[in-house]
């Protein structure tokens, strides 16, 4: 991952997660130096509600900051820039003098349903945004706000996006702004021009002078605030680029500049990523349409529950991580597990959709309940596949990444499943490095053509087993057809 010849210089990727805060130091020399992680703590008081304090997103980045510097003295002085990415779809509101009236709502709050339905009342919001209304989004919890915390919201001076909020407190001139990855995940932008929507601003009384300027990913937008440099030993007016999306980050970390490449991670959620030139609209497909800096867009398959429902899975069954490894794929204990657990978006795009297993009996272990929790998570992540490959096709590289890509076994399972060759790379905190590169685009450190040279290696392929296919392919249709039992079950309770 060396460029020869080239003077060195060394750029900062911040990562702000849903559940770690990330820093990544990157030399156009040495490459990935070093990494830096820290848990974000996240609140739920009660169901459908999960929330951060953004106040502990800067404390933590600025501890961490100290920390990387201090283990890596001899680049401090060669630091020319930082980058950004981060959680996407949240909601961080701020008054006039930059501090927070609300404890961010991350993407997994679903506290706006009502809103969220309305907003598809009101208007087409698909054709607009190339999205359907999900209480996930940005634009139903600024009417949640609206609806139920009015004096907060009639002092709001901006509606952020998390990484947004973090760089605007560590930036000398604090200015109001977001990229064109975070903006056309809010529900809030006009997907063809890449600029918020008049019609939805209108359509829901919402002032555009609270919503911040959108840039281009790798702008420089400010510059780190002097007393902060100070503290970190750094130089002066570092520049601070805008940064992106952590999907959209990571897909830059692994290099993906044209439509030949495509990835799934599988971390505390899962995506499927696809890049497009051209703009296609299917509401039935369930999967999201949103900005990307080199192909003008690109296609995600969000699926809500995946290591959030395995960290779930193995607190209850009192297991650890290690048990995964052991467990005998070619065994089938005829036991199935519906993981939705905080509702779902691709492809079923239900809000409401609950968690399942069936076919339990005194035979089956703690083990036969785990084995059945990450085949449900798999299959989720096919029918989540099968509908990006219902558009672009199946001709292309699929990268593995996230924290599932650490398990040989559960990488074998999902490649069985999918059906599909994976992979994997000697990397996994591709949004942080994608933020540290993006950083050096935007400072001209490197050009985009040069990605190739910094692209992570595969460490691994990961072939599908063609044994595996038609009992996983059996057991599949099935899991559909469970999918479609626990919502008629739930309709009619709920009548």
């Amino acid at each position: 991952m060396k460029l020869r010849g080239v003077f060195m210089s060394s750029y900062l990727g911040v990562d702000l997660g849903t559940s770690n805060l990330k820093i990544l130091l990157f030399s156009k020399e040495d490459g990935i130096i070093d990494l830096e992680s820290k848990k974000i703590d996240s609140y739920q008081p009660k169901e459908g509600i999960h929330e951060q304090n953004p106040e502990e997103w800067v404390k933590k980045t600025v501890s961490l900051l100290q920390k990387i510097l201090e283990r890596n003295k001899k680049y401090v002085p060669q630091i020319e820039a930082i980058g950004f990415s981060g959680q996407m779809h949240g909601l961080v509101c701020i008054d006039s003098k930059g501090n927070p009236l609300f404890p961010c709502m991350t993407w997994v709050d679903q506290r706006s349903k009502n809103e969220s339905s309305y907003i598809s009342n009101v208007i087409d919001i698909f054709n607009i945004t190339g999205n359907l209304s999900n209480p996930s989004f940005t634009l139903p919890k600024i009417l949640w706000l609206k609806n139920n915390e009015k004096e907060k919201y009639k002092k709001a001076f901006c509606f952020f996006q998390p990484k947004d909020f973090l760089r605007f407190k560590l930036g000398k001139n604090k200015l109001k702004i977001t990229d064109k990855t975070d903006a056309s995940a809010t529900l809030l932008m006009n997907i063809k021009t890449q600029r918020w929507s008049e019609d939805i601003l209108k359509s829901f009384e919402i002032d555009p002078q609270k919503l911040p300027e959108i840039k281009n990913s790798h702008e420089i937008v400010d510059y780190l605030d002097d007393e902060i440099a100070k503290q970190l030993g750094l130089k002066k007016n570092i520049p601070l680029v805008a940064g992106a999306g952590d999907q959209e980050a990571a897909a830059i970390g692994l290099g993906i500049t044209n439509e030949k490449e495509s990835f799934i991670s599988c971390g505390t959620a899962a995506q499927i990523f696809r890049t497009t030139k051209e703009l296609f609209f299917d509401k039935s497909l369930g999967i999201h349409l949103f900005s990307y800096p080199f192909t003008g867009w690109h296609y995600l398959g969000a699926i809500q529950n995946a290591g959030n429902v395995l960290e779930w899975a193995l607190n209850i069954l009192n297991l650890d991580y290690n048990e995964i490894e052991k467990i005998d794929r070619k065994k089938d204990n005829n036991l199935y597990f519906l993981p939705y657990l905080t509702g779902e978006r691709t492809p079923i795009m239900d809000e409401n959709a609950r968690g399942v297993w069936i076919g339990l009996n005194t035979s089956h272990t703690r083990k036969d309940m785990l084995k059945s929790v990450l085949e449900g998570i798999s299959f989720s992540i096919k029918l989540a596949y099968t509908q990006i490959t219902h558009i672009s096709g199946f001709e292309y590289i699929t990268y593995f990444i996230g924290g599932a890509s650490k398990s040989r076994m559960w990488s074998q399972m999902i490649a069985d499943i999918v059906e599909r060759e994976l992979s994997v790379l000697n990397i996994y905190e591709g949004s942080a490095y994608g933020a540290a590169l993006l950083s050096a685009i935007g400072t001209g450190g490197i050009q985009i053509q040069d990605l190739t040279f910094f692209k992570p290696k595969i460490k691994e392929k990961i072939i599908p087993n063609k044994a595996m296919f038609s009992s996983y392919n059996e057991k599949y249709e099935r899991f559909i057809r469970l999918i479609n039992l626990e919502k008629s079950f739930r309709n009619n309770y709920d009548k």
